[in-house]
This record gives structure tokens, C-alpha cells and sequence, in this order.
């Protein structure tokens, strides 16, 4: 007896210790599963959760509300709604949506009468803005049901209107009472991502799986970490690198006044020299691919080159009385944009001008696709932003210290400013605000280019004077890793954008390194 006392004990001891502490509300959590077997198709399983739990996923008058608004039941809907007893705000934001798609119905089948009457008896007392009232009012003269669609915004019963009505009808509804759409799925997403954003290491692309049944873990191999390839094709130094948009050619500038196209494969030890474009009779400062990696163009100090990539042929040479900073496309027409000390130029492929636009001296410029503009640093320490359809500048954000060179990330949502004070600033381009200082690289003398890079545009590397390569989280502005091997100032580095773990980097040591 005493033996078998024991052995319960034993077994309520080793329970208790398997129980799991919950920081939430058992009957909420049940409400999510249910939620999310329905959502995931297992509605038998989902029904047999709440019968033996008895927790419902939502109140029985909520269920009621779903129906009689797909079936235009306006009376119902209402009173449904009022037995809900939701604050007054909430109830009088449902109503004015019912009362609009209600108008919206009666002119969709010419019911000009009762959408008058709608419109004055139950639109205008809750509408305080007199702008939004005059945009409805508008609509009573649409002549046509395609014009009230267009100019509402809007798709009809037969369209998604009413289910759309019912998503921002639940979204004025309590969780209490209204589980959020797909909501133990969008915390399991957001866990993910708050692991993924708190891996430094993580380097993993979009859309790939992920294992649920463990951690995300810090991989310090998933970055670029050591030498893969060294070529010493050049004669002198090399002053540029950049991967064409489909990650399958290279271009680099140098000194020997060549440029060089290098044919990168998937395995790194079979890339490979693809063609050499001569011509210039100076240091090759710059490269740049068009958006469809057919052209290349470059600039020595007075001089721009157009290259045929296929044929390895210049095609056209735009020379310049001033010194030339920057050049590059602005867009698949390739229309390209070439800088001045003093002014850009914007023209076509055929080089007409298509728009010109004065500045104080410019340090740098790059292109935001995004917007449609081009960035540009100058030499009061400024970012203007040139607007390439009206001419448009505008002050974007002002510097601590002389700007030496602009980097953007692949979705013209970050620029990285680096400045004569060693220093690199991340600026978020739409909140205007800095979210990370980058430092620990070294420049004193020289211009050196830097580049955004990874799966998820996480990282940030950039070239130094000391003959290292450093790489940096963008996120959280740690230090990940030093590359060494150059053997003289490194002038620049380029993430590949296919290959989220390979960069390039050119040196005064006359090397192209891929890591």
C-alpha cells in the first residue's frame, strides 16, 4: 500500500513538472487553434477541438453578422451589430461602411431614390468631413455602372465589395469576440521573423522553408568568409567591381585603363575571364550594367564609354570639358545619367539630352529606382534628391561630415552614406532618420566603394584602406567579420545578387578576390 502511495506521488511529481507554464489565457489559446485547423482546411478536427474543449471560436452573433453580410441583409446586420454592445465609436464606424455599401448598391442598380434617401438619413449624420460627403454625393451622377466603379473605387455586389466590407467591419470588432484573421499563424510569422532579425548570421533567402522544430541559430559560414578565387589578370591597380543583375557576369575597372568581364559560374573555381573591353586611355573609374546586362557604362576623368557586352565593342564616347564623378542608367530604356563637378546630364541611349540640372559641387550619385530619382551627395554635406520626370530637386537630409560616396540597398529603401570621419550612416530613405552607424574600416585618402548585401539585405560591406574587407549586420550595426588577403588598399567591394554568400573585391594589389 505504502509502495503504491509512493509510486502516485512519484507520477503526480513527474506531471506537475511536464506541465507547461502558460503566460496566456488557456481558453484564448484554444480559440487560435481552433482558428488555425480551420484556416489550414481541417474543419472536421477544428469542430471536434471546440466540442471537446467547449470553447468557440467566436461568439454565436458574430457567425450570424457573416452571413447577412454576404447576403446584403442590412436589417440584420445592424441589429446583429447592436447586440454586440461595442463602444460607440466602434458601432458608429460600422454603421457609416454598412450605409456606404449600401448606397454604393442602390446606384450599382440604378435605385437613384432610396440612394438619395440612404445618402441623406443615414450617411450625412455620421460623415464629418465635408469633402468625403461631397465625393459621395458626386456619384449619384455617374451615368454609367463602369464609371461608379472607377470612381469609387470599387468592384460591385458580384465583386469582392461585400468581403471587404466584412474585413473592415471585424477589424472595428473586440478580439474578444472577433479572433483576428489568421492570427496563430501571424505569431508563429512573427516568432520567425523575431528570431531571424535577432540572428546576426542570418542569411537565408525569401521564401525558403523554415524548420519549426528548432531555433533559429547563428551560422557564422553563411556570410562570406574566406578567399574562394584570386585573379591577377589586371597589370595595375583595380579601382571597381560590379556584378551584372543576373549575378552571371562581372565587370572591373583598373588603372591598365581595361575593363574586364569575368564569366561567374556556380562553381567558383570554374569562373572565369569572359572578355576584355579596351579603349580607355586612362585609369577606369567607374562601371555600371544596364538593367537588361547588355550595356556597360563607364567614365574616366573626361570621358564616358558605352559598351556592347556581347561584342566587347564601344558603341559611343561622350567626352567632357569638366570632370566626370558619376555616371549610370536611370532605366530599362537605358537612359543613363552622367555627373559633372557642377551640373548632371540625363539623356537617351542615342545621347539627345533629356534633362540637365545645376548643383553646388557633387561628391557622388545613385539611382533610386523606386522613385524614380536620382541622390545626390554634395559638397555642403546635403542629399537633394532629382526628380527625372518634372527636373524637381529636392533637400532630402543634411550630413554630419563630407559625404565621399553613396550605396543603396536592392530595394531603394536604405542609402549608406560614408563619410571623411571613417564613419558609414544607414539612413532609412522614407523616415529620413539614421538607424545604424557602421565604423572600424579605414579611409583617410581615398574613395572607397562599399555595397549592401545578403538574402535580405542585411548586411553591409565595405572596402578599407588597412587591406581588409569588413562586413557588418545592417540591422543591429555589429562588426560580423574582417576579411584579409589583399595585400594593398582595397578600393571596393560588390555583393553578388544571386548568391547571397559571395562578394568581390578589387585592390591596389592588382587582384580580383572572390570571397
Amino acid at each position: 500500500m505504502q509502495n503504491n502511495l509512493s509510486r502516485q506521488n512519484s507520477n503526480d511529481l513527474q506531471r506537475k513538472e511536464k506541465e507547461i507554464e502558460l503566460q496566456f489565457d488557456k481558453g484564448d489559446f484554444t480559440r487560435l487553434l481552433v482558428q488555425a485547423l480551420q484556416d489550414l482546411g481541417y474543419k472536421e478536427s477544428a469542430i471536434k477541438l471546440e466540442e471537446e474543449s467547449k470553447v468557440k471560436v467566436e461568439d454565436s452573433c458574430v457567425a450570424q453578422l457573416r452571413t447577412y453580410i454576404v447576403i446584403g441583409d442590412w436589417k440584420s446586420v445592424k441589429e446583429t451589430i447592436q447586440k454586440l454592445k461595442l463602444e460607440t465609436n466602434s458601432e458608429k464606424k460600422i454603421f457609416l461602411l454598412i450605409a456606404k455599401q449600401k448606397y454604393l448598391e442602390y446606384l450599382e442598380c440604378s435605385q437613384t431614390h432610396l440612394a438619395l434617401d440612404c445618402l441623406r438619413n443615414e450617411i450625412t449624420p455620421l460623415i464629418s468631413n465635408v469633402n468625403e460627403l461631397h465625393k459621395f454625393s458626386s456619384l449619384l451622377i455617374c451615368s454609367q455602372v463602369e464609371e461608379l466603379y472607377e470612381k469609387a473605387a470599387w468592384d460591385g455586389v458580384k465583386g469582392e465589395s461585400r468581403n471587404i466590407l466584412l474585413n473592415k467591419i471585424c477589424d472595428n470588432i473586440p478580439p474578444s469576440l472577433l479572433v483576428p484573421p489568421n492570427r496563430l499563424i501571424n505569431l508563429v510569422n512573427q516568432a520567425i521573423s523575431f528570431q531571424q532579425f535577432n540572428c546576426f548570421y542570418y542569411n537565408v533567402p525569401p521564401g525558403t522553408k523554415i524548420d519549426l522544430f528548432k531555433d533559429c541559430e547563428n551560422n557564422t559560414l553563411s556570410i562570406p568568409h574566406n578567399c574562394l578565387s584570386v585573379f591577377d589578370n589586371h597589370e595595375d591597380e583595380v579601382w571597381c567591381v560590379q556584378f551584372s543583375h543576373s549575378g552571371k557576369k562581372l565587370a572591373t575597372g583598373s588603372a591598365d585603363r581595361k575593363i574586364i568581364i569575368w564569366a561567374i559560374e556556380d562553381k567558383i573555381e570554374d569562373c572565369k575571364l569572359d572578355k576584355i573591353l579596351n579603349g580607355h586611355n586612362q585609369t577606369v573609374v567607374s562601371i555600371c550594367w544596364s538593367f537588361d546586362d547588355l550595356f556597360l557604362i563607364s567614365f574616366q576623368d573626361n570621358l564616358i564609354k558605352i559598351w556592347n557586352i556581347e561584342s566587347g565593342d564601344c558603341i559611343q564616347d561622350i567626352n567632357s570639358t569638366n570632370q566626370i564623378v558619376s555616371c549610370g542608367w536611370v532605366n530599362e530604356a537605358n537612359d543613363f545619367f552622367f555627373a559633372q563637378q557642377f551640373q548632371i546630364t540625363v539623356s537617351d541611349f542615342e545621347n539627345n539630352t533629356i534633362l540637365t540640372s545645376d548643383f553646388s559641387r557633387i561628391r557622388d550619385v545613385i539611382v533610386n529606382r523606386n522613385n524614380n530619382q536620382l541622390l545626390i551627395a554634395t559638397d555642403e554635406n546635403r542629399i537633394i534628391s532629382l526628380d527625372l520626370s518634372s527636373g524637381k530637386q529636392d533637400y532630402l537630409f543634411l550630413e554630419q561630415d563630407r559625404i565621399t560616396c553613396l550605396s543603396l540597398s536592392q530595394d531603394c529603401n536604405y542609402l549608406a552614406t560614408s563619410l571623411a570621419n571613417q564613419q558609414i550612416h544607414i539612413w532609412n530613405i522614407e523616415q529620413k532618420r539614421i538607424i545604424q552607424t557602421l565604423s572600424g574600416q579605414k579611409r583617410k585618402r581615398f574613395i572607397l566603394r562599399c555595397c549592401f548585401g545578403g538574402a535580405t539585405q542585411s548586411f553591409f560591406a565595405s572596402a578599407s584602406e588597412d587591406c581588409k574587407i569588413y562586413i557588418w549586420n545592417k540591422n543591429h550595426g555589429a562588426l560580423l567579420k574582417t576579411l584579409e588577403g589583399h595585400s594593398a588598399i582595397v578600393n571596393a567591394v560588390a555583393w553578388s545578387p544571386i548568391n547571397p554568400s559571395l562578394i568581390a573585391s578589387v585592390s591596389d594589389d592588382k587582384t580580383v578576390r572572390l570571397w
